[in-house]
């Protein structure tokens, strides 16, 4: 059975897979480790970054879907920052690039199904000299918490 609408998954998971703990993804394409490592060892920079997905789609609920990654090998499709700045203050970009309205501001601007780097350069990301040391320990120091 072919999966024409997600090529990179070949076959549909059982409900007995999925409750599975034993079944692993296969991967499309892969890097392997020691070359990540490599990397990473070579330019210096932290084994974890920020990455966001470059391909969006107009189905999903959010455009802009940021985290902190592992080191790890990544494509195109997903673009890595990584800031000069301390750990607090990247916190503070990554809760900027995770908000409901610079969402909608991505959404806005993106007319096709790829967040371009010169659309990103013109987007509301606030400069490291912005994140005060009040605003800094303010999000830092947040919890979500759910209301049952």
């Amino acid at each position: 059975l072919e999966n024409r609408l997600r090529p990179g998954q070949p076959r549909e998971l059982s409900l007995s897979n999925h409750q599975n703990p034993k079944i692993e993804p296969t991967p499309q394409w892969y890097i392997p480790n020691d070359r990540v490592a490599k990397s990473f060892s070579e330019t210096g920079i932290p084994n974890w970054m920020i990455g966001y997905k470059r391909i969006v789609g107009v189905g999903n609920e959010r455009t802009m879907s940021a985290a902190i990654l592992p080191s790890c090998g990544a494509t195109e499709s997903m673009v890595i920052i990584q800031p000069s700045i301390s750990s607090k203050k990247i916190s503070c970009l990554l809760a900027n690039l995770n908000t409901i309205s610079f969402d909608y501001i991505v959404r806005l601007k993106v007319s096709t199904t790829s967040i371009k780097h010169f659309i990103m350069k013109q987007l509301p990301v606030f400069p490291p000299d912005f994140y005060s040391k009040e605003l800094v320990t303010d999000v830092t120091q947040r919890r979500a918490v759910r209301k049952e």
